[in-house]
């Protein structure tokens, strides 16, 4: 297994992301998933909260987005069963995203609408 994240296959600017976030060790969920999602691999991974699992399926995410030709047609949809655990993966995924790739669009129910500026 790894035991650092710059040993994973990843991108330079998704290297450069998480050692700008200080994500320098991998959880044990997040160095036995992803591996296996960046080989396109479906992975299903239990774990305590606080564990890692976010940026176990993000990292993958992000890499494979970043590889699709059209950036422009490319998407991932995340479901999540609550508003908080959607607000908290928004965050992280703002926080380690590449600058090639558009922001996220987090959709909730029993919210106000309001514009999001500067996002």
């Amino acid at each position: 297994m790894n035991s650092q994240f710059s040993q994973f296959p990843l991108s330079p600017a998704l290297q450069a992301r998480l050692d700008a976030n200080s994500f320098d060790i991998p959880t044990p969920v997040q160095e036995g998933a992803i591996p296996p999602a960046l080989e396109g691999r479906d992975v299903l991974a239990t774990a305590q909260t606080g564990t890692g699992k976010t940026l176990s399926f993000l990292i993958p995410i992000i890499e494979m987005l970043q590889k699709t030709p059209d950036r422009n047609a490319a998407q991932a949809l995340i479901l999540l069963p609550t508003r908080e655990l959607a607000m908290q993966v928004e965050v992280a995924f703002k926080a380690i995203r590449t600058s090639p790739l558009q922001t996220a669009a987090l959709v909730v129910g029993g919210m106000q609408e309001r514009p999001q500026l500067g996002a």
